[in-house]
């Protein structure tokens, strides 16, 4: 999971106790120890995946609705700010104060190694990293990331919609043109009627599954659905008639259709 900063082995109490030397255990009480078994402690309970939109929603998720992605977000960013890791993010501080004053104390003292007095300064260095990645700017960030792309697939099909749907429209008005004035079945069938249904109605049948996600593009979603439906018979075969129709029949196929083309003019 990418929202999860990586604990440092620097950090550890038991990285410490190994790596300090034993002139600098005689030097005295530090506190490092006590502040590393801290923040390790608090680095294990913080829950990392609340951070992780696309953990929470993976692709394909029947649950990705925008409200429930707008709760889950701002349930993070809340997180951040006075729960789990902004309790991380202090306790990654106070580590990084007792490093940088130990590795003072360590300086200051000849017989302590140079090793030890190093060793400080890494754990400064990498508690601070830790903490700047749990402050609630870092963390904002890991969660507006992750709900970009769990939103992206919807969005660009809203996107498309909008973009995209008086085009279609236009296209299979204009193929349409002929067959009104004959209605024979090849004419029907050469003109593609089909194919330029079915890319229509594609997008008017989005519009309802983006508003169960919680999308609004301006679209009446009841007519829109009504809409899909009609259309569909339009969309699913090359001609919606046989070869030996009567004349009744074609030009009754060909009224249905100049009609939808009309409430699809009035979805937009």
């Amino acid at each position: 999971m990418t929202t999860v900063p990586a604990y440092d082995t620097v950090l550890t109490q038991k990285n410490w106790d190994k790596n300090k030397g034993t002139l600098a255990k005689m030097a005295g009480y530090t506190g490092m120890g006590d502040a590393l078994r801290t923040l390790e402690a608090d680095y294990k309970k913080v829950d990392w995946t609340m951070f992780d939109m696309q953990v929470l929603f993976p692709r394909g998720s029947k649950d990705f609705t925008l409200p429930k992605l707008k709760t889950a977000m701002d349930e993070a960013v809340k997180d951040a700010k006075s729960g789990a890791a902004a309790k991380l993010r202090a306790s990654a501080l106070e580590a990084r104060d007792v490093a940088e004053k130990t590795e003072k104390d360590y300086k200051a003292n000849k017989l302590v190694s140079k090793s030890a007095t190093a060793l400080c300064a890494s754990i400064a260095k990498a508690a601070e990293q830790l903490a700047t990645a749990a402050n609630p700017n870092s963390v904002g960030g890991y969660v507006t990331e992750s709900a970009k792309l769990v939103r992206g697939v919807f969005d660009a099909t809203a996107e498309n919609i909008q973009k995209s749907y008086g085009t279609h429209l236009n296209k299979l008005a204009a193929a349409f043109v002929p067959v009104v004035k004959d209605t024979s079945y090849a004419t029907w069938r050469d003109a593609g009627i089909m194919t330029l249904a079915r890319n229509l109605n594609q997008q008017v049948g989005n519009v309802g599954n983006l508003a169960e996600k919680g999308y609004d593009i301006g679209m009446n979603v009841g007519e829109c659905n009504t809409f899909f439906k009609d259309m569909n018979l339009y969309a699913r075969v090359a001609v919606p008639f046989e070869e030996d129709a009567s004349e009744t029949e074609r030009k009754g196929h060909a009224k249905a259709m100049l009609l939808l083309l009309k409430r699809a003019k009035e979805l937009q």
